[in-house]
């Protein structure tokens, strides 16, 4: 199996890196097991995101949730200043509350299917402010250090939050790039993993030709349909196993009918079986 790899790797609760290079790396399609947050300071760079081609602005905040598969653009003729904060999942359930979900920017942004955010200038101003303190603690060495860059990511996250709910409305269509057939298959895809999805049964359904969905999904996303699917079939299932689900039930709700292909395909991409997660 051909599959998208896995990049880096999170052992604490959140990484900020503040980035500067106009460096001509090749990149490729990748998904990360933690949530990602971009924010573009300076120069040209567009994240393609499930599909998306997202084109970013400066300050422009970007919301990539953990086994989102993209990759970024960039253009090397000038410098590429950006912020990439990587957060723990667990640190976002830890330090929510009933009326303070700290993920709910990630999950809005999923819902909508619009992960790009462009801030008014007043919530720029208090987010830049908040993102500078959370850089100049992880600096300081000086007393209750980690306290206090928690609590900075804390504000920072509630102000993203807001941000996020206040633009139900906002209107952003001009800075992605989308094929909407190829969107729709994809959001179908993710909300029903557990149901056929052959290249047959999906053509049908979208009325195009076998032939047509899959040269047109690998030219939008990059990736073959079949490796797609199987793929975040495999993430998903993972997911339930590590919230309780026994095997069996995971592998079915994941859309896995041969309880031997699933094992082979999970060893295959995870490097060990389903029962090390349950």
């Amino acid at each position: 199996m051909e599959h998208i790899d896995k990049r880096g790797y999170l052992n604490t609760d959140y990484l900020l890196f503040h980035i500067n290079d106009r460096k001509n790396d090749e990149h490729t399609f990748h998904y990360h097991e933690f949530d990602k947050i971009v924010v573009l300071l300076s120069g040209r760079a567009s994240y393609i995101i499930e599909g998306k081609e997202y084109f970013l602005e400066p300050q422009d905040v970007l919301f990539v949730n953990h086994h989102d598969i993209h990759m970024p653009v960039i253009d090397s003729s000038e410098y590429y200043n950006r912020i990439v904060l990587w957060i723990n999942r667990d640190f976002l359930t830890t330090h929510s509350t009933d009326e303070c979900d700290l993920s709910l920017c990630f999950k809005i942004t999923r819902e909508r299917s619009m992960c790009l955010i462009r801030l008014k200038d007043d919530e720029k101003a208090e987010c830049m402010r908040l993102l500078g303190e959370l850089e100049s603690g992880i600096s300081d060495d000086s007393y209750g250090k980690r306290l206090n860059c928690d609590a900075a990511l804390i504000r920072y996250l509630i102000s993203l939050n807001r941000a996020v709910i206040g633009q139900a409305d906002y209107d952003v269509e001009t800075s992605f790039r989308c094929d909407k057939k190829i969107s729709e298959i994809l959001e179908y895809i993710n909300s029903n993993l557990d149901a056929d999805l052959s290249c047959s049964a999906l053509s049908g359904r979208f009325f195009l030709s076998r032939s047509y969905l899959m040269h047109r999904f690998r030219e939008e996303t990059g990736y073959t349909l079949h490796n797609y699917v199987l793929q975040k079939r495999l993430l998903y299932s993972r997911t339930l196993l590590e919230g309780g689900m026994n095997i069996n039930e995971a592998a079915l709700a994941s859309g896995f009918g041969d309880y031997t292909t699933y094992l082979r395909a999970f060893k295959k991409l995870f490097g060990c079986l389903p029962r090390d997660f349950s």
